[in-house]
């Protein structure tokens, strides 16, 4: 998925403090065995909503133990497309999770400008889901909220 044309400004709100609100919780999605997702709208400091601008929370149910995969976007929506704010991107250690030029293994992140980077905070895997949703809300400026561990 494609970063919106103006980085900058996407950047821009990034760093601006966000109230997540209308959170669905995390549940089975409908067209899609195995994946589990929640989705929020945010809003401003001064509550209101920031247009087309959503956080959406994925993951894949584990078929094998200790494989596991979360994703944690910010979604900027113009017209009818859909545009990567974010991205947080939560696997073991030692699988390929993002090839590009580089190849990166285990968690990374995907930033307004285009830039990946690998995520190598403590506690930012599969087995720490307070201190990984505490590390994507710090990056994207998001106030915390009541997000329950799915599993």
């Amino acid at each position: 998925m494609q970063m919106h044309s103006e980085p900058g400004k996407v950047a821009q709100l990034l760093q601006e403090k966000k109230f997540a609100k209308n959170w669905s919780g995390i549940r089975p999605k409908e067209n899609h065995r195995g994946l589990l997702i929640g989705t929020a709208i945010l809003f401003d400091e001064n509550g209101i909503s920031i247009p087309g601008m959503t956080l959406q929370i994925e993951l894949r149910v584990p078929t094998v133990v200790d494989d596991c995969l979360i994703i944690l976007s910010v979604f900027q929506r113009i017209g009818s497309k859909r545009y990567r704010a974010y991205q947080l991107e939560v696997c073991p250690n030692d699988k390929l999770s993002h090839n590009g030029e580089e190849p990166i293994y285990g968690p990374h992140e995907h930033l307004p400008n285009g830039e990946v980077h690998p995520v190598r905070e403590s506690g930012v895997d599969c087995h720490n889901w307070q201190t990984l949703i505490a590390w994507f809300l710090s990056r994207t400026n998001i106030d915390p909220f009541d997000l329950e561990q799915p599993c």
